[in-house]
């Protein structure tokens, strides 16, 4: 496969542009491919033995609610809190996403609770 698109390239590139290169760049991306079809053929087969139930859907129902509203409170906990100064580098993203994640998922709730919630994320 590889010696294919090696000669492929090698015929349709311009001069001065190496194709060894091209396919070095390409296998790069390899194992992020491979772990998107693994976890594809997971979800697959989690489908497949349990099924999809309401218990299942809800936090599908969640996600547009919680994209929505996570900006929100990041540029919130960002600006109007100290959490940037007293936090390091690593624990900073974590700690950011585990309450934005959280926040956000409990707006979504409330705002699913009322006619306009259903009706703009639901």
């Amino acid at each position: 496969m590889f010696l294919a698109l090696w000669l492929v390239l090698e015929r349709t590139l311009p001069a001065g542009v190496e194709s060894s290169f091209l396919i070095l760049r390409a296998a790069n991306y390899l194992p992020q491919a491979l772990g998107a079809v693994l976890f594809l053929c997971l979800v697959l087969r989690y489908v497949e033995v349990r099924g999809i139930t309401g218990v299942n859907l809800k936090p599908v129902l969640w996600c547009y609610g919680v994209y929505v509203w996570h900006e929100f409170v990041l540029q919130w906990l960002l600006r109007n809190t100290e959490i940037g100064m007293v936090l390091g580098s690593v624990t900073l993203p974590l700690t950011l996403f585990v309450i934005a994640t959280g926040v956000s998922v409990g707006l979504t709730v409330l705002m699913l609770k009322t006619r306009f919630g259903r009706f703009l994320i639901g």
